[in-house]
Formats: structure tokens, sequence, C-alpha cells
């Protein structure tokens, strides 16, 4: 995991820059394109002021600088880096000058949700699993407060998650999951697999996984 420091909503006291957010002719947030953005999504910021191009100013979405992909007086573009941030918790976008430091539009224009990238899901996790089985193989630092992202589907099984965190798989799989700690945010994705029971020969030259009314369950949960 890289450690980048903690990232937080808490609001920070600096001196807004004459003619920032308030009317007074700096760039001012009207819309994003989405208010729920997913990870590595490309989205867009509307408003005015932005100036014709980036020069020394930045674009931050929950406190995380971002790579704009093209930067107008009305309109920047970006894809979402937001990985220092949780799933499902709200954001600020906000544009900031660098030089001096100061946010300059204070409208803060307010995301309602970051959301996992597609193909993924996420849970926060609440007591850690101690048992050896079963478990997520990152999952020995994890405490309470942590998250985890897992990717819902593969290229051979698909699976399905209830309110227990178990996967039922059709038949062996790979999957990827990656957990969120404070200060170091989300770390590499390590594959997870699902191993179901061993193929029952039915008939000559017929395998089966198990039996025909219960499919392979696999408990992860912490």
């Amino acid at each position: 995991m890289i450690g980048l420091g903690s990232v937080g909503l808490a609001s920070v006291a600096l001196p807004e820059l004459s003619g920032g957010g308030d009317g007074g002719g700096g760039p001012t947030i009207t819309a994003t394109s989405s208010a729920n953005p997913r990870r590595g999504s490309a989205q867009t910021v509307t408003g005015t002021a932005f100036g014709a191009t980036q020069g020394t100013r930045q674009l931050r979405v929950g406190g995380v600088v971002q790579t704009p992909t093209s930067w107008a007086d009305g309109l920047i573009g970006y894809t979402l880096a937001a990985d220092l941030i949780k799933s499902g918790i709200a954001c600020n976008v906000e544009i900031w000058e660098t030089s001096p430091s100061a946010v300059l539009d204070s409208n803060s224009f307010a995301l309602t949700t970051i959301q996992p990238a597609l193909g993924w899901s996420y849970v926060d996790v609440g007591t850690p699993n101690i048992v050896a089985d079963n478990r997520l193989t990152f999952s020995a630092d994890a405490v309470s407060g942590d998250q985890c992202e897992w990717e819902t589907t593969d290229g051979d099984s698909t699976f399905t998650v209830d309110t227990d965190l178990t996967y039922t798989a059709t038949g062996y799989g790979v999957f990827a999951a990656r957990l969120w700690t404070p200060g170091d945010g989300f770390g590499a994705a390590a594959d997870q697999t699902v191993n179901p029971p061993l193929p029952v020969l039915s008939a000559p030259g017929v395998s089966t996984f198990g039996s025909t009314t219960a499919r392979p369950r696999v408990t992860i949960t912490f």
C-alpha cells in the first residue's frame, strides 16, 4: 500500500483568494457529470471562470488531486482517481490554486457518493474474521473501520453475495479483492480462489460439482 496520508472531509481554514467562488469573478462549479461517479470513470466538471488553461490550478475530489484530461474555461474533464477515498461516502469537488495554496471555489460542489469501479462491490469491515479457513488473503491486518472491495464477476464463474458476505459459485473461479485502510487508501488487489467440492462422477464420462440441489458456498466474512 502507498502511504500518502489520510484523506477526510474536515473543513480547512484557508484564505480564499480574491474573486473566488463567491461571485467575484473567480471559478465557480455549477455541475458534475455524475453525483455518484465510479472509480476510473471519465467525468466532467461544469462551471465558469476556470481559466482557458489549467496553469497552476488543481482539481481535487475529496482532497485528492486529479489529473485533468481537458481544461477549458467552463468545462474540465478527468478520470476519477479516488483510491484514497472509501466507497459510499460523500466528497467535495474543488478547484485549488497552488501558488499560493488556497481553495478557489468555496462552493465545494458535493458528490453524493464515490462508487467502486464497474464490476466491483464493497463492504465496511465490522469485526475481522479470526478463523484461518476461508479468510481473504489480505485480511490478517484488517480492523474495524477498514473497507473491502471485491470483484463481483470473473471470467469463469459468477458470484453473488448475501448479507453474510458468502459467495455462491457455480464452479471453480478466481476473483480479486482489496483492502482500504486509513492513511494508505486501497492496497493492490489480491486474487482469491474459490474451490468448490471435487467433481462427483454421476455417469460414465459425466462430472458434476457436488450435489445437484446445493451449490458450493465459500464464506469470506471478516
